[in-house]
Parts: C-alpha cells; sequence; structure tokens
C-alpha cells in the first residue's frame, strides 16, 4: 500500500485527534509565538534535563543512520545529559532495535529503548481488557516481545484453542506480512460483525526510507480500517500518553516540562508531546525532507505547533 500525498497521511491522522487525552488548550496546540525559524539541535536542546530521539526520520532513514546522528548523541552521552530512544516500532524486539541502530554507528544499549510495544503489557494489566481475547496483527517479535499473554488470549495462536471470531479487539503492532494471508478478510469480519476496537501500538502511517520515499506501516492499515467500518480506538504508542509515560519513568525526578522530544512527525512527536507537557522539536530530516510546502504550512493546517524546528540533530 502507498499514501499518495501529504493530504492522505493527515486525513488517516485526523483519525486520533478526537481522542479525549489530547486537551486542545496545552501548549504548543495554539501559534502564539510560533515561527517556522531553524535553529541548531544543540540551540533547541541546551536548556532541557532530558532528550527522547524518535528514532525513524530523526537518528535513521531505513537502514543508515542520519548523517551526524550517531555523533550527537554520543556528544550527549558525554556530557551525561540522559537521552532515550522513543519509537512506535512494534514489529522488532528491543534488543533488536538496539542491534539495527549499533550496526548504523550509535552508541547505545538496549536500556535506552522504549519502543511502543512495550506499552501493551502495562495496559492490559491495567484494563478491563486484560482478561478478553484478542487478534495481533503483527510480527512473530510483536508476539514474543510485546503481546499480552499470546498462548491464552491471542485468537491467532495456535496454542490458544480459540477460534479467530471470538477476538474482542485488534492489537496492531505491524503489517509485515498482513496482506499475504486470511488477515484482512478476517479483520474485515471482525470489524463488521463485532465492532473489535483497534488497539494501536504503532500509530504511524508512514515512515522514511533511505531513498527518500515514505514506507506505509501498521498505522496505515488500521487507519483504513477505522476509515471503513469507524471503529473505537484505544491509542498506546505515539501521540497517545501510555508511551510517553513509560519513557518518562525512565527518566526519574525529572520535570516533563524539562524533557524535550525530537520528532519529524507532527501528527504523533510533536502533538503527542505537546498534550503532555513535554518540549518538543520537530526534524526535517525525516518526513519533510523532500515536501514542496514550507513546514509552517503544514504546522498551520495541522495546528500543531513545536517549540523547535532544525534540519537534523547531526547539524
Amino acid at each position: 500500500p502507498i499514501c499518495s500525498s501529504m493530504a492522505e497521511i493527515h486525513r488517516y491522522y485526523d483519525r486520533y485527534r478526537h481522542q479525549p487525552c489530547f486537551c486542545r488548550d496545552k501548549k504548543n496546540l495554539v501559534s502564539e509565538g510560533f515561527s517556522a525559524t531553524s535553529v541548531s539541535f544543540a540551540e533547541a536542546s541546551a536548556d532541557y534535563d532530558a532528550i527522547l530521539f524518535d528514532a525513524f526520520g530523526v537518528l535513521n532513514r531505513g537502514g543508515e543512520a542520519i548523517p551526524g546522528a550517531p555523533e550527537a548523541l554520543a556528544r550527549l552521552s558525554e556530557t551525561g545529559k540522559p537521552w532515550l530512544v522513543l519509537s512506535n516500532n512494534a514489529s522488532n524486539a528491543p534488543g533488536k532495535i538496539t542491534a539495527m541502530l549499533q550496526k548504523m554507528g550509535f552508541a547505545l544499549d538496549e536500556s535506552r529503548v522504549v519502543a511502543s510495544g512495550m506499552a501493551v503489557k502495562p495496559w492490559a494489566e491495567g484494563s478491563e481488557w486484560g482478561d478478553r481475547p484478542y487478534y495481533l496483527i503483527g510480527t512473530e517479535d510483536s508476539r514474543t516481545a510485546y503481546a499480552w499473554e499470546p498462548e491464552r488470549l491471542m485468537v491467532n495462536h495456535p496454542a490458544s484453542g480459540l477460534d479467530w471470531r471470538e477476538a474482542e479487539y485488534l492489537l496492531f503492532c505491524s503489517d509485515r506480512g498482513f496482506y499475504e494471508g486470511p488477515g484482512p478478510e478476517q479483520i474485515a469480519w471482525l470489524a463488521e460483525h463485532r465492532r473489535t476496537p483497534v488497539v494501536l501500538a504503532n500509530p504511524d502511517i508512514v515512515v522514511p526510507t533511505e531513498g527518500g520515499g515514505l514506507m506505509t506501516v501498521a498505522g496505515y492499515t488500521a487507519a483504513t480500517l477505522l476509515d471503513r467500518f469507524d471503529l473505537p480506538v484505544i491509542g498506546l504508542g505515539k501521540p497517545f500518553p501510555p508511551v510517553f509515560q513509560l519513557a518518562l519513568s525512565r527518566l526519574p525526578g525529572i520535570d516533563p516540562a524539562r524533557v524535550l522530544m525530537v520528532g519529524d512527525t507532527l501528527d504523533t512527536d510533536i502533538l503527542g508531546a505537546s498534550s503532555l507537557g513535554l518540549g518538543s522539536c520537530l526534524t526535517m530530516s525525516g518526513i519533510f525532507r523532500d515536501q514542496d510546502l514550507p513546514v509552517e504550512t503544514f504546522c498551520r493546517q495541522r495546528e500543531i505547533y513545536p517549540d523547535w524546528i532544525v534540519e537534523s540533530i547531526g547539524t
């Protein structure tokens, strides 16, 4: 599947904007004082006590590190300023994400990585959905690293003994391989006949590739389903609070207002951070890199305004 334009991407992201976790009176969801002038990453990050980095579009594009990004994180480590990678990647286990970034030249260990799939189990443990059967849309890593009691509750796990029609919600982690099997027909049946809520571990619609294009991911598949059946949404990954709260729990004693979220996507990184009172920094090294319209136009169209804009964390 290919998103044809930024307008299509934004239309799908609009599916999340009605959620009650987004308070429109929070800072940076209004345009007062907004400037689209780009600054250096050093200037943007100087007054914050901790930094959260998105991965795709900020640290890397596909399998390539963004120039200067490994060095930027190394400099932060040298100063002792805390930083974490906060990714909507629910396709790969944290160890695999860490290994992929290490291969690109980033000096980090698994303790630095907070993946959106990690929010699934805390959510299930603390909610009314924790004992209900579900259908997983995801990879083997999604199942082994993130899925909640899959052998008991995952209807498309052979050990559960459940029929797929018993699913009471759809857990979207990854759509890799989804279109090649029976998944689309089964999911459509569940959506139409059971009105199954969509639990979004990965709300991303697209991610940038090393060639400069945009590749659709799990949030795209979920959004097309929401578009077709108007299902309820439960969000776990960015822009929703659970994964941000998970990251902040690893930064004890630091005021959220003193934490900077660095991302390339207005509707996930910037919206989510601003809604929770974090600082926000938009990088132009990801999905906006090859756009013809000025970024200020997109910010005003989306009514999402970052505190800072940088060309890249490597400059």
